[in-house]
């Protein structure tokens, strides 16, 4: 197992300036890769940070349509290089339609949005890592980084039900612009509505449609652009 504390680490540089060049220490960081194992089977290869892996495990397990619910993990064991999971059941999930959120309001999610940039530490650091988290419109229940964007929204969900967090009410936020394969883990997830300081795809809006996810992108600066759900957010 990598040392889960050190998802970053310290590099000398050379950085060049219109004042010249000069050698600085620079933080960068680091890259932990692994195989996951289903049931016997390659399924993934992770280039991830070494940090919540079982989050990040249980989390893809169950956004990528593995699993239902955690009871049906038998058992998870991680080696340096790989995970094997053993599960009950030996077939994939189904895509299925999303309750849709309740009310949510612009100045709860602007604040909120505002509220996860101020967390996000490692990206301030560094520029390398992508921030998720699964939260109200008032309150961030768990939050994560990580250097790919997918990972860290593993990451989250993995966390959430870890800890019996329920997702059907609850908002998946990220740094990351939104993609189908994004929209799909927040399906399978049953969690209803994305919110995203960056853009979206075509494809990421049609699955919305299709599925019941609420889908707003571009949150910054007191400006939201709102994809679909739109009968979910009020003004106040």
């Amino acid at each position: 197992m990598p040392d889960k504390d050190k998802i970053i680490t310290k590099r000398a540089v050379i950085r060049l300036s219109p004042q010249g060049a000069l050698t600085e220490t620079d933080i960068v960081a680091v890259e932990y890769q692994f195989e996951l194992f289903v049931n016997a089977r390659s399924v993934f290869k992770f280039d991830c940070s070494p940090k919540q892996l079982k989050e990040l495990v249980t989390g893809f397990l169950l956004d990528e349509g593995f699993i239902e619910r955690l009871d049906e993990i038998k058992c998870l064991e991680f080696k340096p290089s790989s995970c094997t999971v053993n599960l009950k059941t030996h077939k994939k999930r189904s895509l299925a339609p999303v309750r849709p959120l309740k009310m949510a309001s612009w100045p709860s999610l602007w604040n909120l949005m505002e509220k996860f940039g101020q967390r996000s530490l490692f990206f301030k650091q560094t520029g390398c890592f992508h921030a998720a988290a699964v939260a109200t419109e008032r309150d961030i229940f768990c939050f994560a980084e990580d250097i790919g964007r997918h990972n860290a929204i593993d990451k989250v969900i993995g966390t959430a039900i870890l800890k019996n967090i329920s997702l059907e009410d609850k908002i998946l936020l990220t740094s990351c612009r939104i993609s189908s394969s994004i929209i799909k883990k927040a399906i399978f997830a049953g969690i209803p509505t994305i919110a995203s300081k960056s853009a979206v795809t075509e494809e990421a809006v049609k699955l919305a449609l299709q599925y019941n996810i609420g889908l707003i992108g571009f949150i910054r600066s007191h400006k939201m652009n709102i994809y679909t759900g739109w009968a979910g957010i009020k003004n106040t």
